[in-house]
């Protein structure tokens, strides 16, 4: 599908981008009993919390600090302090190194853990879980840590323990995760898409995949580019090309030339399905695309 041209936020040096700090983790005080005092009263010495970051996130970060009791953790504002800590920098242990954590009474040891290892974790197995030692924190009364997403993934979580036998301990947390945001430039976002297009011609499909992606990284609601990149997933045999195709159909609908954005890729999709008719999904795809076509 061709189109013809004719030519709190803090701003961020990449292309027509900026990250924000967006709240993942609230701050939360947790109460954990000593390890000895777990097996004799009521209460649990470890504590687990499921991290889920926002799509297109930069890297994220936990603070945390420590009281001698249930009560008394004073305010982290972790996300406060990045929407400053961030401008001219990029997100990373630099930036970390500019956030003030209130000073903790007792230590904690705070793992960040795979999903593998939270039933290991949470039942005290410790010779069978293991935890991202680089960003977790051993033995520590109160930090700041920053995790790279692009290595860890964005789920993960986050496993509190007292290491003490005995004395009970307050631990506040907050998480915060830096997101990326599009600003949008559609123009420059069109032009990409052309680009993307002349690709596809080519059948430079990995070429027509990276104008694709610059395009919608100006403008991520243009459906038709989200259509054009679909139907090379569909070539490529990509498990999720599906998926693919309703979330560029639910874009197309909200655009105002929706049935003009529908019939192009229908156009693409039906001279696909007479080159490669053994093409997989392609049947269930054109059907898909079809049914969203009103008939005068």
């Amino acid at each position: 599908m061709k189109y013809v041209l004719l030519l709190l936020l803090v701003t961020f040096p990449c292309l027509a981008q900026t990250l924000k700090p967006v709240t993942v983790i609230k701050q939360r005080t947790y109460y954990l009993n000593g390890g000895v005092r777990t097996t004799l009263v009521d209460g649990k010495s470890r504590e687990l919390i499921k991290i889920d970051l926002p799509a297109h996130t930069k890297g994220c970060y936990y603070s945390f600090t420590t009281a001698p009791g249930e009560d008394g953790t004073q305010l982290l504002n972790l996300g406060l302090q990045l929407t400053a800590a961030i401008y001219g920098g990029t997100p990373g242990m630099a930036i970390a190194s500019k956030i003030k954590v209130p000073a903790g009474a007792d230590a904690v040891d705070v793992y960040v853990l795979s999903a593998g290892s939270v039933k290991a974790f949470m039942d005290k197995e410790d010779k069978k879980w293991k935890s991202h030692r680089d960003i977790s924190v051993h033995n520590a009364k109160d930090a700041v840590q920053y995790i790279d997403n692009t290595r860890y993934g964005n789920s993960f979580y986050i496993g509190l323990r007292n290491p003490s036998a005995l004395s009970g301990i307050g631990i506040a947390i907050e998480v915060v995760a830096m997101v990326e945001e599009v600003v949008i430039d559609t123009p420059k976002a069109e032009l990409y898409g052309d680009l993307g297009w002349k690709a596809y011609e080519n059948q430079d499909y990995k070429k027509a995949l990276t104008y694709y992606e610059k395009a919608l990284s100006y403008d991520p609601n243009l459906a038709y580019v989200h259509f054009n990149r679909a139907l090379i997933y569909l070539l490529q045999g990509k498990s999720d090309v599906v998926d693919r195709y309703v979330e560029a159909i639910a874009l197309a609908e909200k655009d105002p030339d929706a049935q003009k954005i529908f019939q192009n890729a229908l156009v693409d999709l039906k001279a696909l399905q007479v080159n490669k008719p053994t093409l997989k999904n392609i049947d269930a795809i054109v059907e898909l695309v079809s049914n969203e076509i009103k008939v005068p």
